[in-house]
C-alpha cells in the first residue's frame, strides 16, 4: 500500500500545473481589464497571483522539490521587506483631493517610513502579488513546454487586443461607446488602455514574441498555417502600433524591427540572404501600405490629425516632462537609502510641487520610470530592482550567444525575442511610465522570470536558415 506521503505526492504536478494555468489566465486577462490600472482589476489580479502562489508552494512542499536561492530571491525578498516596513511605519496619510498630509503614529518614528500609508499598502499587495508571479514563472521557465506556453499566450493575447485597438480606430463611432464609458473617453485610448503610451509598450513586448515565433515555426518546418500566423500576427501587431499613434513607441517597435533584421539576415545563409532581405522588406511594405489604408477609412479623425500635426504636438509634450523630471531629479536627490515609500509619487511630488511653484498640474507618474524608482525605493531599492532587470537581461543574453554558436536554432530565436521586448519596454520606461502599470509589470516579470529560469542551454542541431 502506498503510504500517505507517496499519494499526497502524487498531487504535486496537477497543483503545479494548475499555479501555471492560473497565471496564463492572468497574461490574457490584464490587458483586457482597461490595462489593469483600476482598483478593482489590481485587486483581482492580485488575488489570484496569491491563489496561483499557493498552490504552487503547495506542490513544491508535495513534491519534495529542493528550492535554491541566489541573488534574485534575496532582492526579491530585500524588496517585500522594506517594501512592507515602509508600508505598515508610515508616518503620514496623503489626501489628494485638498494636498495634504495627516501625520500619523508610528510604530518606530526614528525609522524610515511611507510618506503616504494607503498607497504603500495597497502598492505593496499588488508588487507582492507580481513577485508570486515572478517565482512561479521562473519555475515553470525550466520546462520547455510551458516556456512555450507562456510565449503562445503571450503572442496570441497581443494579437487579440492589436485586432480590438485597430478595429476601434476603424469604427470609432459604433464600436469605441461599447467599450469606453463617457467618462473614460479620452483622445488617447487604444484597444482597452487608457492611454496609448501604455498600449505601446506593451504591444513593443509582445510583437518581438510573434517574430521570434514565426522564425521558429519556419526553423521547426510546422505546418503551413503555423509559419503564417505567426508572420501575420507579428505584421498585425506592428500595424497596431502604428495607428496607435504613440511616438516613442513608433519610434521603439522601428529600432526593435531593426535588430530583428539584423539578426535574420546575420543567421541566414549566404544563399539565402536576398531572401531574408525581401522577406523583411515585403513584411515592412504591407505594415506601411495597410497603415495607410486605414488612415483612408478610420472614423478617427483625433487620432489621424495628431499625425498630421505631429511636431505640433512633440515639443510641448518633450518640454513639459522635462520640466517635472528636473523637480523629480531633486526628489531623487533626497530619496536616500529608503526613499519615500512605494508608490508615493504623486505624494511626495504634490509637496515638492508646492514648494518651487511649478511645473503646473497633478502628476500621478513621473513619466520617467528610472527617476520615480529611485524616489520612492531610494538607493537600496533601486539596487535590488536592477538586480533582478538586468541579471535577466545578461542570463537572456548569455543563451543567445551560446545558442548562435550552434547557427540559427529555434531556442535562439525564442530567447532572443524575449530580450528584443524587454529592451523595446524598458528603453520606453526612460521617458514614460509603463513600469507604473500592473498588467505590463506582470509581463515584464514573467520574461525576466524565464531568464531567471534554471535551465541550462542545450545545442540545437538546427541547420542556417535556406
Amino acid at each position: 500500500m502506498p503510504s500517505l506521503h507517496s499519494q499526497a505526492g502524487a498531487f504535486s504536478p496537477g497543483l503545479r500545473s494548475a499555479s501555471g494555468w492560473l497565471l496564463l489566465g492572468c497574461l490574457v486577462f490584464v490587458p483586457f481589464a482597461y490595462g489593469t490600472t483600476s482598483w478593482w482589476a489590481e485587486k483581482f489580479l492580485a488575488d489570484i497571483l496569491f491563489a496561483a502562489f499557493g498552490l504552487w508552494a503547495l506542490s513544491q512542499v508535495l513534491g519534495k522539490y529542493i528550492l535554491r536561492f541566489d541573488l534574485v530571491d534575496f532582492s526579491l525578498l530585500y524588496l517585500l521587506l522594506a517594501g512592507w516596513w515602509m508600508a505598515i511605519n508610515s508616518h503620514s496619510l496623503y489626501d489628494a483631493n485638498f494636498r495634504t498630509f495627516f501625520y500619523l503614529t508610528e510604530i518606530a518614528p526614528a525609522a524610515p517610513g511611507s510618506i503616504n500609508q494607503l498607497a504603500s499598502l495597497c502598492g505593496m499587495e499588488r508588487m507582492t502579488g507580481l513577485f508570486c508571479a515572478f517565482l512561479i514563472a521562473r519555475s515553470l521557465g525550466s520546462e520547455p513546454l510551458w516556456r512555450h506556453r507562456i510565449l503562445i499566450t503571450s503572442g496570441v493575447t497581443g494579437l487579440l487586443t492589436a485586432i480590438c485597438g485597430i478595429a476601434l480606430k476603424i469604427d470609432s463611432l459604433h464600436l469605441v461607446p461599447l467599450v469606453w464609458s463617457p467618462a473614460m473617453r479620452w483622445e488617447t485610448n487604444f484597444a482597452f488602455f487608457h492611454y496609448h503610451g501604455n498600449a505601446g509598450s506593451y504591444l513593443n513586448l509582445i510583437w518581438p514574441l510573434t517574430l521570434g515565433l514565426s522564425a521558429r515555426a519556419f526553423l521547426i518546418r510546422e505546418a503551413f498555417p503555423g509559419k503564417w500566423f505567426w508572420l501575420g500576427s507579428a505584421s498585425l501587431i506592428f500595424i497596431g502600433i502604428q495607428v496607435n499613434f504613440s511616438k516613442a513607441a513608433i519610434v521603439i517597435a522601428i529600432l526593435l524591427l531593426t535588430l530583428f533584421a539584423f539578426a535574420w539576415v546575420r543567421q541566414t545563409s549566404a544563399k539565402s540572404k536576398k531572401n531574408a532581405l525581401a522577406g523583411l522588406a515585403g513584411f515592412l511594405l504591407f505594415s506601411l501600405v495597410a497603415t495607410a489604408v486605414l488612415a483612408r477609412f478610420s472614423h478617427d479623425p483625433i487620432a489621424w490629425q495628431r499625425w498630421e500635426n505631429a511636431s505640433n504636438y512633440i515639443k510641448p509634450s518633450i518640454v513639459y516632462r522635462l520640466e517635472v523630471q528636473r523637480l523629480s531629479l531633486q526628489m531623487a536627490r533626497d530619496a536616500g537609502w529608503w526613499g519615500f515609500g512605494p508608490e508615493t509619487f504623486q505624494a511626495a511630488f504634490a509637496h515638492y510641487q508646492d514648494i518651487a511653484g511649478r511645473p503646473p498640474g497633478t502628476f500621478d507618474e513621473a513619466h520617467e520610470d528610472y527617476l520615480q524608482t529611485v524616489i520612492e525605493w531610494g538607493a537600496g531599492g533601486t539596487m535590488a530592482w536592477a538586480w533582478i532587470a538586468l541579471g535577466g537581461l545578461w542570463k537572456m543574453g548569455r543563451r543567445v550567444l551560446a545558442e548562435r554558436r550552434q547557427t540559427a536554432s529555434p531556442a535562439f530565436w525564442t530567447w532572443y525575442a524575449l530580450l528584443l521586448a524587454l529592451l523595446g519596454v524598458f528603453i520606453h520606461a526612460g521617458f514614460d511610465f509603463p513600469l507604473e502599470i500592473d498588467s505590463i509589470r506582470l509581463y515584464i516579470l514573467v520574461f525576466l522570470a524565464l531568464g531567471w529560469s534554471d535551465e541550462a542551454v542545450t545545442p540545437q542541431n538546427v541547420a542556417p536558415l535556406g
